[in-house]
């Protein structure tokens, strides 16, 4: 696990703004930013193609119970959003 610098496969980013109005397209992938200040209002519009960093379009959000027996057999409850499937198939592995 190691932090890396992401950077833009163009030179061109938006200046330095306040007040911008950013909004995420999920069809896309794009973070969209809006106008905003800098010494006077900016009316121009600017576009992140995040594709290759944003995750899957589902999220677990809870596990219940967090815990459980070694030797299995304990039902367990997992919610979330996204899940387009009623029927999803899950496995659980050893992490290292």
């Amino acid at each position: 696990m190691l932090w890396a610098e992401i950077k833009p496969e163009t030179s061109e980013a938006p200046t330095p703004r306040e007040y911008a109005g950013i909004s995420y397209d999920t069809t896309n992938s794009r973070m969209l930013i809006f106008g905003g200040w800098n010494n006077g209002w900016l009316n121009d519009m600017y576009a992140l193609s995040v594709n290759k960093i944003v995750g899957p379009s589902y999220a677990i959000t809870e596990i219940d119970p967090p815990l459980g027996q070694l030797t299995g057999g304990v039902p367990v409850t997992i919610k979330g959003c996204g899940f387009k499937d009623q029927t999803i198939r899950v496995y659980f592995t050893v992490g290292r």
